[in-house]
């Protein structure tokens, strides 16, 4: 897209601004009979931006690939498809969306690779399309601008190997079943957007709670996940959600939406952070503070000056507690838990 901000990242695109894109270009080709190679896309900033398409595959009305920018989603590069004939209003299924378009009424619909919305709490309904309020508001208003103003249309939308796409995120964890969620709250995709992730968490936060769940369980990766699945059985999956580096974020969707108990699954070097008092734990922010540890250590072994000597050169946490006798640990841990 050409904007970059001050770590010159380049900005990239939402699905949803992807779902926008094709709805203009469908309209365009039932309007001239020819897929337009670009189409002009009102986004949520009041800025218009032009959106390369690709020639469509057979059955296929038009056809793009989503540009994320810099940004390390799963869905950069997989390639959405659209299509839209004129229908009635009784063609329209239990899971789709009817949308009014000025004077006319479009059926939204989710094809292959779109996933369905089997749990309340997200910003898709229940038992619908996971295609989230930003995108069908931008199909809506995109649509309008390009003319539709009366009859009936199906509008379909779809992505290439989505129900595959859909492995890599969220979806199996929030109840989206069969593909990848249509996202967007202005069309764009910040680089390495922070703010992403912790909406994400608050995502999470608030499904478990819409499901009246109490305990919320924050890991900060895949290995302590399954650790804390291991070790509280007795919860449901909605329980747990990775935080990575957010954990004050986190900890205060926790708070916002009424958790009465909150577990923290983390490796010992999180551990040392939190305990230190910091609000986000990436390695690019903060190190580790060997001197708390150092300290909690002489607090609890007190005469032990071989193994101070030793702590003395220890870089991380990890190897600080090698050095520690296996029995002693807990008692340490539990020091700074």
């Amino acid at each position: 897209m050409g904007r970059k901000d001050h770590t010159s990242l380049r900005w990239g695109y939402s699905t949803g601004a992807c779902a926008a894109a094709l709805a203009v270009a469908c309209w365009q080709s039932l309007r001239t009979g020819t897929p337009p190679a670009v189409v002009p896309v009102l986004f949520g900033d009041g800025k218009e931006r032009l959106l390369p398409m690709r020639p469509p595959a057979p059955g296929r009305m038009a056809e793009m690939v989503k540009d994320g920018g810099d940004d390390p989603d799963c869905t950069h590069g997989a390639i959405l498809f659209g299509n839209m004939r004129k229908c009635s209003a009784s063609d329209a299924r239990e899971e789709d969306y009817t949308l009014n378009v000025g004077g006319g009424t479009v059926i939204l619909r989710g094809a292959a690779g779109v996933g369905l919305c089997t749990r309340p709490g997200l910003d898709c309904e229940q038992g619908k399309w996971a295609i989230n309020t930003g995108p069908r508001r931008m199909i809506v208003e995109n649509l309008r601008r390009t003319g539709l103003d009366a009859g009936c249309w199906l509008l379909e939308i779809g992505v290439k190997n989505g129900e595959e796409l859909a492995k890599h995120t969220l979806n199996p964890l929030l109840g989206v079943v069969g593909g990848i969620s249509i996202l967007g709250t202005t069309g764009l995709v910040r680089p390495y957007s922070h703010e992403a992730y912790i909406e994400t968490v608050r995502i999470c936060v608030k499904s478990h709670h819409t499901a009246h769940g109490t305990t919320m369980v924050f890991c900060t990766g895949g290995r302590t996940k399954s650790g804390a699945e291991r070790r509280l059985p007795h919860l449901p999956e909605t329980a747990f959600a990775c935080i990575g580096d957010f954990i004050a974020e986190s900890l205060a969707a926790a708070c916002e939406y009424g958790m009465r108990e909150i577990a923290v699954a983390c490796m010992a070097g999180k551990l040392c952070k939190y305990a230190a008092g910091f609000e986000n734990t990436h390695a690019h922010k903060v190190s580790q503070d060997m001197d708390l540890l150092r300290a909690e250590v002489r607090k609890h072994l007190p005469g032990e000056k071989a193994l101070h000597d030793a702590l003395a050169h220890s870089v991380s946490v990890r190897e600080a507690l090698l050095s520690i006798p296996e029995a002693d640990r807990p008692g340490i841990l539990r020091r700074l838990a």
